[in-house]
């Protein structure tokens, strides 16, 4: 479908349903393969609309509310809109009762969450319960994800590398900001890296992309693809950090490049302040604590780099 043709079935669907344009996100050209696009949308009381043409899309949009937690979700498919044969089929998610609906259609998404949902928003920081299990010991706690991500800056259309990615987050964390936002993981550990192409794709960015390598010389192959705008580095002992940083810093815009990386062992921090030293840019230590009992304990703390 193209695009005015797309935008004519969004106008024509917000029409039929009483909806303002202005007030309705859409996501278009989904599949059975992709529905997972609609993850970023799915947020309490958010109309979305999703433009498709397979017959499983419905159900398989179904599926994913009842799995997110947004069961009670009303669900209309606007079939074949503006044709002779145009019909409205409604229902719940959780109650979704045509398996198969032929031809172009629209649907219609009214989210609403079920008590205890936990809220994904698109803001970064996500809580460690929205993603899958195996991952969550190696997520960083969520205000030093939120830090990071401020730091780095997304801007619609920008490219980030991270580097030593383990669960992913940063970079997923990036692209659910906007759509537009592309992001490449560098995993040097095979099981990681397959782990992190599984959360992307459960939290709503399948098109990230998972290098398994090494840096920096996977990053000279990357680069002969796209350059990016921002970076990040978790910098670890037994990698070649000053290589690393020298790379990137080779191949960013000069004016709007960003480099963020962050440290919590003796021998990291030493890095980053060796780097601050030589680069400049802002260094800070943070520190996350948790009540224990009547006093507080140091759940983490990290140094950042910004530059």
């Amino acid at each position: 479908m193209s695009g005015r043709a797309a935008e004519d079935q969004v106008a024509l669907a917000c029409a039929r349903l009483g909806w303002a344009r202005a007030e309705v996100e859409v996501v278009g050209g989904i599949g059975v393969e992709d529905v997972a696009l609609l993850h970023p949308a799915v947020q309490p009381g958010r109309r979305v609309l999703a433009l498709a043409g397979d017959a499983k899309v419905p159900a398989a949009v179904c599926a994913l509310l009842v799995a997110r937690g947004y069961g009670g979700s009303e669900v209309r498919v606007l079939h074949r809109l503006g044709e002779p044969g145009e019909r409205m089929l409604a229902g719940s998610a959780a109650r979704w009762m045509y398996p198969a609906v032929p031809g172009q259609m629209a649907i219609a998404l009214r989210c609403r969450p079920d008590p205890g949902t936990p809220l994904l928003t698109r803001g970064p920081g996500l809580p460690a319960a929205g993603y899958p299990e195996p991952v969550r010991t190696l997520l960083p706690p969520a205000p030093v994800r939120a830090a990071v991500l401020a730091a780095l800056a997304p801007v619609p259309g920008e490219l980030l590398w991270d580097i030593g990615a383990a669960s992913g987050a940063v970079g997923i964390e990036w692209m659910r900001t906007h759509p537009a936002c592309r992001a490449v993981a560098v995993e040097r550990d095979p099981d990681r890296a397959d782990r992190i192409a599984l959360t992307a794709t459960d939290l709503g960015v399948p098109s990230l992309r998972v290098v398994r390598g090494a840096a920096p010389t996977v990053l000279r192959q990357l680069a002969a693809d796209a350059v990016p705008d921002a970076v990040f580095i978790g910098c670890a002992e037994d990698r070649p950090a000053d290589r690393i940083l020298e790379t990137c810093r080779g191949h960013l815009p000069p004016a709007t490049g960003r480099v963020v990386a962050t440290a919590s062992t003796p021998g990291g921090i030493a890095t980053l302040t060796r780097w601050y030293a030589g680069h400049g840019g802002t260094l800070r230590r943070l520190t996350v604590s948790e009540p224990a009992g009547e006093d507080w304990r140091d759940a983490a703390s990290v140094v950042i780099w910004a530059v």
